[in-house]
């Protein structure tokens, strides 16, 4: 009789976890889509501060007067005789919105060996996540 108790009461709580963490993604994703501006991407800007082979460091600014929300995920590529090639992810990203507040800022590192389990070789590369951003490694 006590396991069926136990079990009982653990389901229980489990469905209300999941029912919380529903909860909590919908109200964010509310809190972004309420906003008549929060996918211009107009407001957002991407800043590359460093780029080395072992990370890069970017600043993300929302200089709009809203709200505004980008996803972790982004796509790297390298120029490689005369062509932009995709290079190849190993990590999974979680698909979630990160909110940026009005007339703020986040900021980001990619580490290479967690992404691609790599560090970068020298030369020039471009980012697409928020915007398109092209640097180089030396």
């Amino acid at each position: 009789m006590k396991k069926k108790v136990k079990k009982g009461l653990l389901i229980i709580f489990l469905g209300a976890c999941i029912q919380m963490n529903i909860c909590c993604f919908v109200q964010a994703r509310s809190l972004i889509t309420n906003n008549s501006n929060a996918y211009n991407s107009k407001n957002l800007e991407m800043k590359i501060i460093s780029a080395t082979s072992k990370k890069i460091e970017i600043v993300i600014v929302n200089k709009g007067n809203d709200i505004a929300g980008y996803s972790k995920i982004f796509t790297l590529y390298k120029f490689n005789k005369g062509k932009w090639k995709e290079i190849k992810r190993f990590s999974k990203t979680p698909k979630c919105l990160c909110p940026i507040k009005k007339n703020s800022s986040k900021s980001e590192k990619i580490i290479c060996r967690k992404h691609f389990k790599r560090r970068l070789s020298k030369g020039k590369y471009k980012i697409k996540w928020v915007k398109t951003k092209k640097f180089s490694i030396k």
